[in-house]
């Protein structure tokens, strides 16, 4: 393993380095009293360090990667030029979790607009967790809960859990927050289901308007319960095709809400969206949708402890 060594205070009485085998990790000299005044968590880390007396002891650093550690120490240093301008979404990610961890992240405000519109215009599916994750640490509210609705409709089942083990987040709050978004996925897809269901035996009801079927008003009304019983095969033909029929269980479905709700509005504007059964169809797709997706804006305030709520004032400020 090469290590490397780096000197960020030439006075510096502490060596800090990435915790565990780390290929390549670089061992730092730092001043032990820049470190106290960026993290609480340090300073007392620092305090059992200093009470071991061994001065060739390194105090190991929580981290992802160096290039974090690094931008974190040269940041606690005053070496502001050593600061990166831009960051990528992974980098972000990395960074605010080391910060979140050591509970220094409003350290970063200076940086929060110079780094933002990089990682925004970047934000694939694939890192949509990670981006998620950044606006939290770095509360951000509004933003967090745009990406906390992308989260539940753009991510199918094996996205979901492929991204969060990625991260590699562990802790009762994240656990928690998880089961959280995977709720509103689940209602919201038993919200179309249920929609869908509803719809489908509504057309079976001979006593609802002939303008529910489009044919049916054509035709003068003369048989439009025989014309809403060929319109409810040819829609589960439809559904069966886009193999959502019968109607699965919500826990059943692997797609996104997205794909559901996409599968759902092609088989109604195949040849329905004529029909009042069809414009009624999609309106109470979307009112069901969108009073599942409300329940992403209190995630913040519901899991959020104390020192995160003030850490969000001070980016915000």
């Amino acid at each position: 393993m090469n290590e490397q060594a780096t000197i960020l205070d030439k006075h510096g009485d502490v060596k800090v380095r990435l915790k565990g085998q780390v290929p390549g990790a670089t061992t730092y000299t730092v001043c032990s009293r820049a470190l106290a005044r960026a993290s609480p968590v340090l300073r007392a880390e620092m305090r059992h360090h200093r009470a071991a007396n061994d001065k060739d002891a390194v105090l190991q650093i929580c981290g992802s990667d160096d290039e974090s550690l690094a931008v974190f120490l040269n940041i606690a240093h005053s070496r502001f030029l050593a600061v990166p301008r831009t960051l990528t979404v992974t980098q972000m990610h990395n960074l605010t979790t080391l910060m979140s961890a050591y509970k220094c992240t409003a350290m970063l405000a200076p940086w929060i607009d110079s780094w933002m519109p990089a990682a925004q215009g970047t934000v694939r599916r694939s890192d949509i967790f990670a981006m998620f994750w950044v606006y939290w640490d770095l509360g951000l509210r509004d933003e967090l809960r745009k990406m906390a609705h992308r989260v539940v409709v753009e991510l199918d089942t094996n996205e979901v859990a492929v991204q969060s083990t990625r991260l590699g987040r562990r802790s009762s709050k994240t656990t928690a927050v998880m089961d959280r978004l995977s709720q509103i996925r689940s209602r919201s897809l038993q919200a179309l289901l249920a929609t869908t269901s509803d719809v489908l035996e509504r057309l079976l009801v001979l006593e609802v308007s002939p303008r529910w079927s489009r044919l049916g008003a054509v035709r003068g009304g003369t048989d439009p319960g025989r014309c809403r019983l060929a319109t409810c095969a040819r829609l589960r033909s439809l559904l069966q095709a886009a193999a959502l029929w019968p109607l699965p269980e919500a826990a059943d479905v692997r797609e996104s809400v997205v794909e559901v709700y996409s599968k759902l509005a092609a088989a109604i504007g195949h040849d329905h969206m004529g029909c009042e059964a069809g414009r009624f169809w999609c309106r109470r797709m979307q009112e069901a949708l969108n009073a599942e997706l409300d329940l992403v804006g209190t995630l913040y305030e519901d899991y959020a402890d104390v020192s995160e709520a003030v850490v969000s004032q001070a980016l915000r400020g």
